[in-house]
């Protein structure tokens, strides 16, 4: 009896999931050739700049300079304005009076100096008297722009690609400026009581050079020997200097107690 029930609770059981048939399996997604998903690259973080704190000394020095270009540009000495940035690790210094300039006997006073690039792309050293604010000395170096017109002389290869020359004077001072009338500029920026225009001589160099023409175009001076001042007023026998030079990518000029071959 119990052997028919059971043979019956199975014939039960099959013709049960006859009826109802089995569960399909899940559907499979089509094969395709698309590439498999990957997730993207974070963007990659631009560094932040670096920052240099400057000492409340530097930070003084740093305005004089500024104060002094500000002068020498609304005076006419520079035709370009020039604002020094200090974006790189700051050159900037205070120099004690008593010390002697490495091209001459001249006596410095107490001096600020600076040396930094500018937010116009160029760069400027100068040293400015503590106790005046003037500038006794200045270097700029003009990096030229688009329009600036190359001269035909060979590029310089510095293993870097080739650097051309590019005469960019009209953004140092104005192309009409005759060289007495940028001395007598400078003699009433310092307060001196006149000008001589004096020869050149460097042997180092092989200058030996009379005296240039006051009427001649500062212009004309560039790439020539510099040009030798003496102030009256000024300390005795001390020469100041004029200078000009076209470097590649760069146009070079200076004046004041210091000058590049020194």
């Amino acid at each position: 009896m119990k052997k028919s029930l059971f043979l019956c609770l199975l014939l039960c059981m099959a013709l049960l999931l006859s009826a109802c048939g089995t569960s399909p399996a899940p559907a499979q997604p089509d094969v395709t050739d698309a590439p498999a998903a990957t997730e993207t690259p974070a963007p990659e973080k631009t560094p932040a700049p670096v920052e240099f704190h400057l000492s409340a000394e530097q930070e003084t020095a740093l305005a004089a300079a500024q104060a002094a270009l500000d002068e020498l540009y609304d005076l006419g000495l520079l035709s370009s304005h020039h604002t020094l940035v200090v974006n790189t690790p700051p050159n900037i210094r205070t120099m004690e009076a008593g010390e002697k300039c490495t091209v001459s006997e001249r006596l410095l006073p107490s001096l600020y100096y600076v040396n930094c690039p500018t937010a116009e792309g160029n760069w400027v050293s100068i040293y400015v008297s503590v106790e005046s604010g003037k500038a006794l000395s200045c270097n700029v170096d003009i990096r030229p722009q688009e329009g600036d017109p190359q001269f035909d002389k060979k590029p310089l290869d510095m293993g870097k690609g080739d650097m051309y020359y590019y005469d960019s004077f009209d953004r140092v001072m104005g192309e009409d400026m005759t060289l007495d009338e940028y001395c007598r500029l400078l003699n009433d920026y310092w307060g001196f009581d006149g000008y001589t225009i004096s020869s050149t001589q460097y042997a180092d160099y092989g200058y030996d050079t009379e005296p240039p023409a006051g009427g001649t175009l500062m212009k004309a001076l560039m790439d020539q020997p510099f040009v030798t001042l003496y102030f009256a007023g000024d300390q005795e026998d001390m020469p100041m200097f004029l200078e000009g030079c076209y470097f590649p990518e760069d146009t070079h000029f200076s004046f004041g107690f210091g000058h590049m071959v020194g």
